[in-house]
């Protein structure tokens, strides 16, 4: 038999030769056995939606697809693939300042229907445009026979569009391609040591590529299982998680740093009663910078719930490379270098002050890896520089529905190194013998009286202190101040900080805190309320907007004021 020419070949070839092995399981409110799917039928879903999305003339043409989290979003998504339509993941609900967001999206895209369990949400993207929705339900109906099989695809046909969280920029639709998922999957897996006995627990969410890419195509790529739950079950209870990946036995699972930050916050002892986490082989973090003291704690931590540490697998990833780049070896566990914090070159003598920054293992094959400096030049070992990226699993470039294809080359973001053409990623990173340690957005570097500090690293040593128990998030930005760059830290306050109130001796124990840290003291500490800081879709902090509303003096604030 020839080999799969797409993902969506490949599930129905899972299907033809193992029709009743579980595929797909969600858990309502993240603890009881819901809606399932056994791989045949799982494929006659995507099957049963192919053949209504092609009778609405959708072929080729872009849908927004934004359902809620669940095993519908995963049908229509699949049919998608399937009838050769690209599909658009966006949330499911427009939140306060994401609306704005969404809109841009849809305008962007130019869809031609919109996939939606709410048409009140298809009302709000299309902006006043006519845009035919369309419902999970819909496409289920027995009314049409399904597709016989999926289309025909090739390595370099569109296969969905993924939006980036605009965390830095305008929002860009990445175009992947059927071959770049193929790639990536085959990285992942040889990455993961994964094989068909593989069993994936996730609540990522489904419209980001960690929570459709690794957590979702993995399972169905490698014929193995994959349970699920929203993201708003973990973010109520991160004990859920925990619980059900011993439930299920679960041996694949993981997520950003915050989320281990927050069972180690809010996973009360009683709840350790009684959780067997053994099975729990790989435990991934990225889409954000990794914290060795977060790993180091959640090992020791859960340790008692049998855990093991060699779980732990820092890796770093994008959208416009699909979304796998760099892990170590499976069973490594998490592994630090200490580099001096002003200049972030390796440590050489004892006395510099130091940091620990996660390695996130090396590029895997067919994929290549680098570090640039000015000039478009590969630097050498050590030197710190802006991660580039080449291989198959890199996409193309942006969608562009104006241009024939629909494709724009990434103009400005290609660098040849070696000969070959690389991606540049927008990212700061070093390699050490081939490991590559990530320091965070170049954009989000802050350079005051000659100090390079990045802005998710000082917000990290705020929050890792025990003092910031009350600070649920923060912004590093720099601003001018008597013609100078001056450091401001917003910090958000948590629930029970805004009803019992985080006094200002705090806030002069937090400045005394980065000052020794970073050799630096923010010139002021501005407290705001909860949600107070502008977030992206996937809960990322956006520092631009929110240096933004602070210098127009739209931030909600509470307390606080100069350091």
């Amino acid at each position: 038999m020839s080999v799969a020419s797409s993902i969506a070949d490949l599930l129905h070839r899972h299907a033809q030769r193992q029709p009743q092995a579980p595929a797909l399981l969600f858990l309502e409110r993240g603890e009881r056995p819901g809606a399932s799917d056994s791989y045949a039928s799982l494929d006659l879903r995507a099957r049963q939606a192919a053949a209504h999305l092609l009778a609405a003339g959708l072929r080729g043409r872009p849908v927004l697809l934004a359902c809620e989290a669940g095993l519908s979003f995963i049908h229509a998504f699949l049919g998608c693939l399937y009838a050769g339509v690209l599909p658009v993941p966006v949330p499911a609900t427009l939140r306060r300042q994401q609306g704005a967001r969404q809109r841009l999206v849809a305008r962007d895209a130019c869809p031609a229907a919109v996939i939606a369990d709410d048409p009140a949400v298809v009302a709000e993207l299309a902006d006043g445009a006519p845009l035919p929705c369309l419902l999970p339900q819909e496409l289920q109906c027995p009314d049409r026979p399904p597709l016989k099989a999926p289309l025909p695809a090739a390595a370099g046909d569109i296969a969905f569009i993924q939006y980036t969280s605009g965390s830095t920029s305008a929002p860009k639709g990445v175009v992947v391609t059927h071959g770049n998922i193929m790639a990536n999957q085959a990285m992942i897996q040889a990455a993961f040591g994964h094989g068909p006995e593989t069993v994936v627990l996730s609540w990522l969410p489904l419209h980001h590529d960690m929570g459709l890419i690794g957590s979702i195509l993995q399972p169905l790529y490698l014929g193995g299982r994959c349970v699920l739950m929203s993201p708003l079950s973990f973010l109520q209870r991160p004990a859920r998680w925990l619980r059900a990946i011993a439930a299920h036995r679960a041996t694949t699972s993981g997520a950003p740093n915050f989320a281990y930050e927050l069972c180690l916050r809010h996973v009360t002892d009683a709840q350790l009663e009684g959780l067997d986490l053994s099975s729990w082989r790989l435990a991934f973090c990225g889409a954000e910078p990794v914290r060795m003291r977060s790993m180091r704690r959640f090992a020791d931590r859960f340790a008692a719930a049998g855990f093991d540490a060699g779980a732990l697998y820092p890796c770093y990833g994008m959208a416009e490379a699909t979304l796998f780049i760099a892990g170590g070896r499976a069973g490594q566990g998490a592994r630090g270098r200490d580099f001096e914090r002003r200049r972030f070159a390796e440590v050489a003598t004892d006395g510099a002050a130091r940091q620990s920054i996660a390695s996130c293992g090396a590029a895997w094959a067919p994929g290549r890896l680098a570090v640039a400096g000015p000039g478009a030049v590969a630097l050498p070992p050590g030197e710190l520089g802006e991660i580039c990226v080449a291989g198959p699993h890199v996409s193309p470039g942006t969608w562009a529905p104006a241009v024939p294809g629909g494709i724009a080359p990434y103009a400005g973001r290609l660098v040849t190194l070696d000969g070959v053409a690389h991606l540049r990623s927008g990212d700061a990173g070093i390699l050490v013998e081939g490991e590559l340690h990530v320091l965070g957005r170049l954009k989000d570097m802050i350079i005051i009286r000659g100090a390079n500090l990045y802005a998710e690293d000082l917000e990290m040593t705020l929050l890792e202190q025990p003092e910031a128990a009350e600070i649920e998030a923060a912004a590093a930005i720099a601003v001018e101040r008597d013609a100078a760059e001056v450091l401001v830290l917003l910090c958000e306050a948590s629930a029970r900080g805004r009803r019992e109130g985080v006094p200002a001796a705090l806030a002069a124990a937090l400045a005394r805190r980065l000052a020794e840290a970073h050799g630096l003291a923010p010139a002021e500490m501005v407290l705001v309320p909860p949600r107070g800081l502008p977030r992206t879709t996937s809960g990322k902090v956006q520092r631009g907007a929110a240096r933004a509303a602070w210098l127009e003096r739209r931030l909600p604030l509470l307390e606080w004021g100069a350091a």
